[in-house]
């Protein structure tokens, strides 16, 4: 896994570590199941100043795998419980289809962050983008975050 940093990313932003650690997972989780060995799977942070004080931190899992089609990616986009598509749902690889649903919503109450997922089609690897707006920390020493919600 290649970890990128996008230039004017800030060290720290406050945020709800555990809930933005959990969607993250998510997306590496489906990175790995979903690339073969010796695909690239890519992970990309990124941070842009918004309104005094706060940020939206972007976090990217970009893999080389199987991807999803236009209607696939339709599909998840309902946001509906037990969606499962293509090689999830004909591998039977054991997933609910309740994952994506239960990141958006984690994100959703995370002062409205998002998901988004994009493929260019089969083959072609997807793209996992958490959009998640954050409180910026800079100047603030990472020992007086200790026991907030850093991340």
């Amino acid at each position: 896994i290649n970890v990128m940093e996008e230039a004017g990313t800030h060290n720290w932003v406050i945020g709800d570590y555990r809930r933005l650690l959990q969607s993250l997972n998510n997306g590496l989780s489906n990175a790995l199941k979903f690339s073969a060995r010796g695909q690239r799977i890519a992970l990309r942070v990124g941070c842009r100043s918004l309104a005094e004080g706060s940020v939206l931190l972007r976090i990217q899992v970009i893999d080389e795998g199987v991807g999803l089609s236009p209607e696939e990616l339709a599909e998840l986009g309902k946001n509906e419980a037990f969606t499962q598509v293509g090689l999830g749902k004909a591998q039977g690889n054991g997933g609910s289809g309740l994952e994506l649903g239960i990141v958006r919503e984690l994100l959703r109450m995370h002062h409205n962050s998002t998901l988004e997922i994009s493929s260019n089609g089969h083959g072609r690897g997807t793209t996992f983008a958490i959009n998640a707006y954050c409180k910026s920390a800079t100047g603030v020493p990472p020992t007086d975050l200790q026991g907030s919600a850093a991340a």
